[in-house]
């Protein structure tokens, strides 16, 4: 019994270790400090954001969902942006970084922390920079899967997008439970300089309706046929 207790409180102080992105924003600011996403993350409406990694302390976030109600099927836009934490822009003269990491994930927005039912459906994964310049390489690899019955990884392939210079670059047609990213920088000088770093994630529309749709579909039909018997 004690065993049980010790377990069920410690599962207690884990969950409440993972909290909401907005709620990392200091107040009066518009960024989240780096050492804030590390090593829990944060969650977005049905996104987990975790395994945050920067060889700089010199970094901020913004983490945010944009619902757009395209009726072509693009039900929300999941942006993650980065920005230096001191001053307007990174270049030679200050700690920059050189690699970013995180990883993004579907997850139960009923259980924070818990995988999904859902797919992460990417309409489109695009991926820029504010610079300037000129030089300035970004390698982005996205390593993407999914998960078996036990909840562990199951890799399902990589592709890399590359940004020259603030030029944006996308990849569409994913459909996975995690996307592992990984940015890579290059030619960071005194005259190149880097304002932020943008990574935007279009979701699909879900086709598969929710059950409360299957409910009132139900509804309709019993109703339907109860007027049907009626005028007969």
């Amino acid at each position: 019994m004690r065993v049980l207790l010790c377990f069920l409180l410690l599962a207690s102080f884990a969950q409440a270790a993972l909290v909401s992105c907005s709620s990392l924003y200091p107040q009066g600011s518009n960024t989240i400090p780096f050492a804030s996403l590390s090593p829990d993350g944060c969650y977005d409406q049905d996104k987990l954001y975790t395994n945050f990694s920067a060889n700089t302390s010199n970094i901020a976030a913004q983490i945010f969902t944009n619902f757009s109600g395209d009726p072509n099927g693009v039900g929300d836009i999941h942006s993650v942006v980065f920005l230096p934490s001191t001053g307007p822009y990174w270049d030679a003269s200050v700690s920059y970084p050189t690699t970013i990491s995180y990883r993004i994930a579907v997850q139960d927005p009923n259980n924070p922390g818990a995988p999904g039912l859902g797919f992460l459906v990417i309409n489109s994964v695009e991926f820029d920079s504010t610079t300037a310049g000129s030089g300035i390489s970004m390698t982005k690899t996205l390593s993407y899967g999914t998960y078996d019955a036990n909840g562990n990884d199951v890799p399902l392939g990589s592709t890399q997008l590359v940004s020259n210079d603030g030029t944006p670059s996308s990849v569409s047609g994913l459909s996975v439970k995690y996307i592992d990213v990984s940015i890579a920088i290059s030619g960071v000088t005194s005259a190149n300089q880097i304002s932020s770093i943008s990574d935007a994630y279009t979701q699909a529309s879900s086709a598969v309706p929710e059950p409360g749709t299957y409910a009132l579909f139900g509804a309709g039909l019993l109703a339907l046929g109860v007027l049907r018997r009626r005028k007969k």
